[in-house]
């Protein structure tokens, strides 16, 4: 499956996420902390190798972010399956939408397939995303995977999340792989922020290939460096924000939340900090923040590495 990774990167995201709720000097966070081991969410009552390897990757993502585990769920399984089967019966374009008639069709929004499927909580339906690789490696950890994304993580990385669905069909092209996620997580701990990639992590990708995100993060830009991004316990805002080398200047970035970003993808509890150019490999960088998480003034430092390729 390692040469999809290098040809098929093209995502898509589509959210109907509600806002999370918004809550003297901040106080810095600092100091290397060791990445946590995986958090396993519950199985579904029948699990292919796939099927077992996303729910794998999901543990290892909250379990490093310190997040709820999520359970798979069958109802949610059959709506993201369907909805990969849908997209390569009709040719492999990938979609957040179905239509009526066509082979494969089981609901016109994610929300309605989730229904249809016999969802029916706990929680809602929050967010769906959808790539054109049906290996779970490749389209969740691998280098052009929702996580290394930005749009694309922003669900991996909620607190709100509590239940997914993970459904991959075809091998090669076409093929697509779908998770629809429900919310209903347990809240944070007020004043947390968590933050990815995490503190003292290695090998992190030094590129991020934004026009390979649908939509692009920055519009008209090929490559960038590796989103950096936040999670609150509240709504987020940031009055200093600094990306660096260890022994050079700070990086030029930008900062997409939902106050600058125009697709009303991301939350009120999430921001992205986007180096404008690819970071440098095998190189170690301190990124530092200080602002409010629900009302309530924090700051933290951190650091991560670039892996050699």
């Amino acid at each position: 499956m390692r040469a999809l990774l290098a040809s098929t990167l093209f995502l898509a995201a589509c959210s109907s996420s509600p806002d999370p709720a918004s809550g003297g000097d901040a106080g810095t966070d600092s100091g290397p902390v060791v990445p946590a081991g995986p958090v396993y969410g519950a199985k579904c009552s029948s699990m292919s190798d796939g099927d077992t390897k996303a729910w794998e990757e999901i543990a290892v993502v909250r379990g490093k972010l310190g997040m709820g585990a999520l359970d798979c769920n069958d109802a949610i399984t059959k709506a993201a399956f369907g909805h990969s089967s849908y997209i390569v019966q009709n040719g492999g374009a990938l979609t957040h939408t179905q239509t009526a008639g066509k082979p494969g069709f089981t609901g016109v929004n994610f929300w309605d397939r989730m229904k249809a499927a016999g969802f029916t909580g706990p929680g809602s339906a929050m967010f769906e995303v959808v790539h054109s690789l049906s290996d779970p490696h490749g389209a969740i950890l691998g280098e052009g995977g929702w996580v290394n994304s930005l749009y694309h993580r922003i669900p991996f990385v909620s607190f709100g999340a509590r239940s997914y669905g993970w459904g991959a069909e075809g091998i090669g092209r076409p093929a697509a792989a779908t998770i629809d996620f429900a919310s209903g997580g347990a809240a944070a701990a007020a004043g947390t922020v968590a933050v990815w990639p995490v503190d003292g992590e290695t090998e992190v990708w030094s590129t991020f290939r934004c026009a390979s995100e649908s939509p692009n993060p920055l519009p008209g830009q090929t490559n960038a460096g590796y989103p950096v991004s936040l999670t609150g316990a509240g709504a987020l805002d940031l009055s200093e924000h600094t990306i660096a080398p260890a022994d050079g200047a700070a990086l030029e970035h930008v900062l997409l939340s939902k106050t600058t970003d125009k697709t009303g993808l991301i939350p009120a509890d999430q921001i992205f900090l986007i180096p404008k150019d690819p970071l440098a490999k095998s190189t170690r960088y301190n990124v530092t923040v200080k602002g409010t998480v629900g009302g309530t003034p924090f700051g933290k430092t951190w650091t991560f590495s670039t892996g050699a390729t």
